[in-house]
């Protein structure tokens, strides 16, 4: 049924002048992740020439929430933490642009962490869709802006909390 709501969005008749799509990678829901990627990859498979940028939801958030920290700290760069109820916490490592403050630079990719871990300067992760979503399309029209190519194939979720994976 998603693709009715997307055609009910957009007609499929128009998808030929998409030139680029934008998706968050997670850290995030399991599914929701999965789904949102996959649809977003096979749209842009069936396309001519159009870009996914996929940029992970902490990434998103950088900028917003580097507003907490001290003025001489957010020339640094800091981690972004969401706990887990039983598996320790997933970070990243950011860093904000100091030419343009509404962007970061991911140093490190959100990864799992054991709960004796200690990373500093730390800001927990504070989800606001509205603004994280506004924030993803920036950073799109950003990078078609700049042409810079972003393949489909090479969009993958993030799951930090994958059953195979190892925490560092």
């Amino acid at each position: 049924k998603i693709f009715s709501c997307i055609e009910e969005l957009l007609p499929s008749e128009e998808w030929k002048d998409i030139k680029r799509i934008s998706v968050s990678l997670g850290p995030g829901s399991f599914t929701s992740t999965r789904i949102s990627i996959a649809i977003a990859r096979t749209i842009a498979q069936q396309l001519k020439n159009c870009n996914v940028d996929g940029i992970s939801s902490f990434e998103l958030m950088a900028p917003r929430l580097a507003k907490q920290l001290k003025k001489k700290e957010k020339r640094k760069p800091f981690w972004i933490r969401k706990d887990l109820p039983k598996r320790g916490f997933i970070a990243g490592k950011y860093q904000i642009d100091l030419s343009s403050d509404n962007f970061a630079s991911e140093l490190v990719k959100p990864s799992l962490f054991d709960k004796s871990s200690t990373l500093n300067p730390i800001i927990f992760a504070k989800e606001n869709v509205e603004a994280d979503v506004q924030r993803l399309l920036e950073i799109s029209i950003k990078r078609h802006k700049e042409q810079q190519m972003s393949p489909w194939e090479k969009i993958l979720p993030i799951y930090p909390i994958s059953p195979v994976s190892n925490t560092q």
